[in-house]
């Protein structure tokens, strides 16, 4: 995925200056070449995977490719395995390296304001108490859940003078069909973050929050802080077993 982002947001020099694929014997075309098939390789692998799940009489599973494999029975000549190759690819990619670059900013500009991540987590604890964080709970909380990840200025009035500066971008303004999704993934987990772990920066100076290269605007920098797990953690994830 990193390759595929990675590539996807550069231009290729010898697409201006045709000469410079005859000096470097088109290393760019090579490579994306090479990295597509790899990727069409491994998804090959995972719809051939499931459909011998079939074949073997093993129940079908409730996942994407699963349907996506039922909804080519049904319909042969329209969902076609690279159909179901180019819908896997846009899951893994828009799916995953996003969301993990979206927390990042989130948690290094949650961070960088120490009183707001104290308001939120208060204001998580009042509103769920030692439960844990769930969809229902993500309308109670007014801080940073009416529009998860864009974290809108007027929600951050933690009385600091930077608080407008919160997030450098807003994935709440796009529309896309996964953004539903992505709003609840990324609310629940920057939630679940702040309701287990007291974080706190690993040095009194600011995390740098310079952007990096790439089409979905990494940091320059990777997110480095302190984490000490609290106590609703060992409630949460490891409940008590009753003895023998």
């Amino acid at each position: 995925m990193k390759a595929v982002v990675r590539y996807g947001g550069v231009s290729n020099p010898g697409d201006f200056m045709p000469i410079l694929n005859w000096i470097d014997s088109g290393y760019f075309k090579k490579k994306v070449i090479s990295l597509a098939e790899e990727i069409d390789k491994f998804f090959l692998c995972l719809m051939d995977e499931h459909r011998n799940e079939e074949s073997l009489g093993l129940e079908r599973k409730n996942t994407m490719i699963d349907h996506l494999l039922s909804l080519q029975e049904l319909q042969p000549d329209y969902c076609i395995d690279e159909i179901i190759k180019g819908l896997i690819l846009i899951m893994l990619v828009a799916g995953t390296d996003t969301l993990a670059v979206t927390l990042e900013w989130a948690m290094s500009n949650l961070l960088n304001h120490p009183s707001i991540m104290r308001k939120t987590r208060d204001e998580i604890e009042n509103q769920v108490g030692q439960e844990c964080l769930d969809k229902p709970h993500l309308s109670k909380d007014p801080t940073i859940w009416d529009d998860p990840t864009s974290f809108k200025p007027e929600r951050f009035d933690g009385g600091e003078g930077e608080a407008h500066k919160l997030m450098p971008f807003g994935l709440g303004k796009r529309s896309c069909p996964g953004s539903g999704l992505a709003q609840r993934v990324v609310d629940l987990t920057i939630g679940s973050l702040i309701q287990c772990f007291e974080r706190e920066r690993a040095s009194d100076k600011k995390i740098d929050m310079i952007e990096g290269r790439g089409t979905i605007m990494p940091k320059a920098e990777r997110l480095k802080a302190k984490c000490k797990t609290l106590p609703i953690t060992k409630k949460i994830l490891l409940p008590q077993v009753q003895p023998i």
